[in-house]
């Protein structure tokens, strides 16, 4: 396999173009992206965009065929030092119901017994806040005004739905509606030196939908665009990533010492110099880096460099190279994508960088 690492965090910046005609989007897509809330309005369509990503897994198990709905049940790791919100993958629309249920414990004192009394606590019972569940913690009292969920306990599981919608208390287990669509999110109630936090919070959210597997592999990249139902877009792609930039260094103990090195320089229709993406790939049995998209909680479909398409339900429109992780941690260059919607007469250009 191709050697990575990862270190990646991108931002995003938009300007708008005046025009008129369809909705033209212009992106520039790298090996591995994050991006915060941005939305691209389409008129009479919704607005929802999130912020950051989590590391997910699923079991995307139907129910029995006597259910009159199918339900997904994702796994999700929320590590004590999570900084911000999470962006889950989990796109909810405005009235679907979900169950989480959450456990384990988070530390965020390491070294209390040690440096407590110095601290003005003397008296503190450490396991206080090395062993929190997720309620929080009282042993500072409520979380401050600037907390992601004021007046709640310290270092608490919370979650939102959306860039713009309240904070909730998560604690071990409950029923939640959304009331707004976008994805769903979830935060430690922290903001205070949260880099040494450790251990994490597991968290089983079941949803209203049989999610695909692709949704759960790799944070997607959000364009901003919400489609409706039949929406007809277009998406055409160029440009070229370095999916392995020390080919040469490192073929040979990489058991490739054969390999073309320029190979591994690909566009958009990826490559079928390694075998096809495996079941951890966003859509196995595809080519390698090859661009793919998914609307909303759809199944991902192969983009590669281009082609017309259509909206079978609504939601953000999402991008991703068919590539792992582990495997897109030192990718070099971009994808230039255009994205046009029929109907729209606002023309924006996005640059991911």
């Amino acid at each position: 396999m191709h050697s990575k690492h990862h270190n990646a965090h991108q931002m995003i910046g938009l300007s708008s173009i005046l025009g008129s005609g369809d909705l033209m989007v212009i992106l520039l897509v790298f090996g591995l992206l994050t991006i915060s809330c941005t939305t691209v309005t389409l008129p009479g369509q919704p607005t929802a965009q999130e912020d950051a990503e989590a590391t997910t897994s699923i079991d995307a198990t139907p129910l029995p065929v006597s259910s009159p709905q199918p339900k997904s049940t994702v796994g999700i790791v929320i590590p004590g030092s999570t900084a911000g919100w999470l962006r889950t993958g989990i796109w909810l629309q405005a009235g679907d119901a979900i169950i989480i249920q959450a456990s384990g414990t988070i530390n965020i004192w390491p070294n209390c017994e040690m440096t407590k009394a110095g601290a003005g606590y003397p008296d503190l019972d450490c396991k206080e806040v090395t062993e929190i569940g997720p309620e929080g913690t009282l042993a500072f009292g409520p979380a401050k005004m600037n907390y992601p969920y004021p007046d709640g306990g310290v270092a608490a599981l919370v979650g939102r739905i959306g860039c713009e919608s309240l904070a909730f208390l998560m604690g071990t287990e409950g029923t939640f509606t959304a009331s707004v669509d976008g994805f769903l999110q979830f935060a430690i109630n922290d903001v205070e030196s949260m880099e040494d936090n450790q251990d994490a919070f597991f968290v089983q959210v079941t949803i209203p939908y049989q999610l695909p597997q692709s949704i759960a592999t790799v944070p997607w990249e959000d364009t901003g665009i919400i489609l409706k139902p039949g929406d007809a877009f277009t998406i055409t792609a160029e440009g070229t990533i370095s999916m392995w930039p020390n080919c040469a260094a490192t073929k040979v103990e990489r058991g490739y010492p054969d390999i073309d090195c320029a190979e591994t320089n690909v566009g958009p229709a990826g490559t079928d110099v390694f075998a096809p993406g495996l079941a951890d790939y966003p859509l196995p049995g595809e080519n390698t880096m090859t661009l793919i998209g998914r609307v909303g909680n759809d199944a991902a479909f192969v983009v590669g460099t281009g082609g017309d398409f259509v909206a079978k339900s609504g939601g953000p429109l999402l991008l991703v190279t068919n590539d792992t992780v582990d495997w897109k941690q030192d990718d070099q260059g971009m994808f230039s994508i255009i994205i046009t919607v029929n109907g729209a007469s606002d023309n924006v250009q996005l640059t991911i960088r």
